[in-house]
């Protein structure tokens, strides 16, 4: 049977393990991704950034944003790097953890989730439809939305709009970056 949850993150030291934690769980098209190219970020973050940084930044839009919550994550959840120096900004990302998993690194490090109006993308994928509820993490920063705030917001609603995805520029004023 299909399952949309995928388990990660198999070792603290890379291929010297002889059993694979499990750090929780997310949707298997972020989790997936993030799985085929784990070792390969951190191999990316030691030879480039090095562990004595006091700020590690993982920024990502859209389907990015999500696999770099899943990274953010992972890295929280294994201490593989101190929560006081990751952030974690996401543009329109959507929800990529389950509930448990969410709550736990929910307020852990610095977290902003940026939505634009009624991008349809954050509203995805709609929770409901899965056992274990789907749900975002971290600070709402929104510009001009017409939903409520919340955590988990937004709520999948009909006053969705794709075109709104690709117009995050607008919410810092640069309207050079429209195609």
């Amino acid at each position: 049977s299909w399952s949309p949850y995928f388990i990660w993150w198999p070792c603290k030291v890379f291929n010297e393990c002889e059993h694979f934690p499990v750090l929780g769980e997310g949707y298997d098209g972020f989790t997936k991704q993030y799985n085929s190219m784990r070792h390969d970020i951190w191999d990316a973050i030691v030879s480039r950034c090095g562990l004595d940084l006091n700020e590690y930044r993982f920024v990502g839009y859209s389907r990015g944003g999500a696999i770099m919550s899943v990274v953010a994550f992972a890295l929280f959840a294994e201490s593989l790097l101190p929560a006081e120096s990751m952030k974690l900004v996401t543009f329109g990302a959507p929800r990529s953890l389950e509930s448990l998993s969410s709550d736990l690194v929910h307020g852990q490090f610095e977290q902003f989730r940026v939505v634009y109006r009624s991008d349809v993308v954050p509203m995805l994928p709609i929770s409901s439809f899965f056992s274990n509820k789907l749900k975002h993490f971290g600070e709402l920063v929104c510009n001009t939305c017409a939903f409520d705030d919340g955590r988990d917001a937004p709520p999948f609603s009909r006053g969705f709009s794709g075109q709104d995805h690709l117009e995050y520029c607008k919410f810092y004023g640069d309207l050079d970056c429209l195609p």
